[in-house]
C-alpha cells in the first residue's frame, strides 16, 4: 500500500505590521448596539448563517457571498465607528524589489500558488462552521494577505522524485486568526477562524548549550530550520514522576516552515538525551516580510 508524502502548500494569512483603524478587541461577544436608536432591523435568527459557494468551501475563506447582509453590516460598522468600537486588521503586500548583482536566484516552488489581499465576507471556525465576517464595501475593512494554492490534492511538480511507494501532493494547512464577525443571531463577536500559515517558531529545552549547539547545527545543516537561537541558563521548574524538580537548562528558539515542524520534531526526538523532550511550535503571526521570505528561501518545502 503506497504511503502519501505531503508537499504542503499554504494560503498565507500573516499579520504583518500594517496600518490599522481604531477598533473593537474582545474575546467574547460584544454587547449589541442599541438597535432601537440606530434603526437596525434584525431579520431573524437563521438569516445570519451564510450559504457558501462551492469554490470557497475548499479554501476556508470567501470574499464573495451572494446573500451577504450588506445593509445590516454597513449600519453596524457606522455605529461601531461612532462609539469607537472598531479596530480591523489591515495586511499589506510588500513590493518585490530586486537588488542583486549577477544572475537572479532560482526559487522553485513545488506547488503553484498566488498571493493576493482578501477582504473576507465569510470564514470557517475550528468546528468547521461558517460565519459572516464584518466588512463594509469601500470603507473600513478587515484585510488579510492570502497565498492560495491553485490546485489542491494534485501531485507536486515532476522535478521532485520520491522513494518508491511515496508520492507528493499539494495540501493546505491552517492556524487560528482572530476576526470580527456576526454570530447566527446577528451579534458582533470576535472569534478565531481557521486560516493558513507559512512559518513557525519551535521551542526546545536542552540540558546544556553544547547539546543545543549539536542539535541546532544538525537542524540547519539538514534544512529543517533557517535559524536556531540558543538562550543559555534558563531555570525550569517542573513535575516529573511525582516529584517537583528545578534544573538549569538552555532554550532553543527555532525558525522554520510550518510544513517542516513534524520532521523537525522527529529529528529533535532522535537526537535529544531526555526521555521525553520538549518540542512546542507556534505560528508566526507578525514579522518583517524580508525575514520571513529568508526563512522560506532557506528551508525548502517538504
Amino acid at each position: 500500500m503506497a504511503w502519501l508524502y505531503s508537499c504542503a502548500i499554504w494560503i498565507t494569512l500573516i499579520n504583518i505590521s500594517a496600518p490599522s483603524h481604531e477598533a473593537m478587541r474582545r474575546s467574547r461577544a460584544v454587547q449589541r448596539i442599541d438597535d432601537s436608536a440606530s434603526g437596525i432591523v434584525f431579520p431573524g435568527q437563521t438569516s445570519f448563517k451564510p450559504k457558501i459557494p462551492k469554490d470557497c468551501e475548499t479554501v476556508g475563506i470567501c470574499d464573495n457571498i451572494p446573500e451577504y447582509p450588506h445593509g445590516y453590516v454597513s449600519q453596524l460598522v457606522d455605529r461601531m465607528s461612532v462609539v469607537n468600537l472598531t479596530k480591523f486588521n489591515v495586511d499589506v503586500i510588500e513590493p518585490q524589489i530586486a537588488q542583486r548583482i549577477g544572475p537572479e536566484e532560482e526559487n522553485l516552488e513545488l506547488c503553484r500558488s498566488e498571493e493576493s489581499l482578501y477582504n473576507p465576507k465569510a470564514a470557517k471556525d475550528t468546528n468547521e462552521q461558517w460565519y459572516y465576517i464584518i466588512n463594509k464595501v469601500k470603507d473600513i475593512q478587515q484585510t488579510f494577505r492570502v497565498d492560495i494554492c491553485h490546485r489542491q490534492n494534485v501531485a507536486c511538480k515532476s522535478v521532485v522524485h520520491f522513494a518508491q511507494g511515496y508520492e507528493g501532493m499539494c495540501k493546505q494547512k491552517y492556524i487560528l486568526r482572530s476576526m470580527v464577525a456576526l454570530d447566527y443571531n446577528g451579534e458582533v463577536i470576535e472569534k478565531h477562524f481557521l486560516v493558513p500559515n507559512k512559518y513557525s517558531v519551535a521551542y526546545v529545552t536542552v540540558p546544556s548549550t553544547d547539546v543545543g549547539k549539536t542539535i541546532g547545527h544538525g537542524l540547519v545543516k539538514n534544512k529543517l530550520a533557517a535559524c536556531v537561537n540558543i538562550v543559555p541558563q534558563v531555570t525550569s521548574i517542573y513535575e516529573w514522576k511525582g516529584e517537583i524538580n528545578e534544573d538549569s537548562e538552555a532554550l532553543l528558539m527555532i525558525k522554520t516552515r510550518t510544513s517542516m515542524v513534524d520532521k523537525l520534531t522527529e529529528y529533535v526526538r532522535s537526537n535529544h538525551p531526555y526521555e521525553v523532550c520538549e518540542v512546542i511550535s507556534l505560528p508566526i503571526k507578525n514579522g518583517n516580510p524580508p525575514y520571513l521570505k529568508w526563512i522560506g528561501d532557506t528551508v525548502p518545502e517538504n
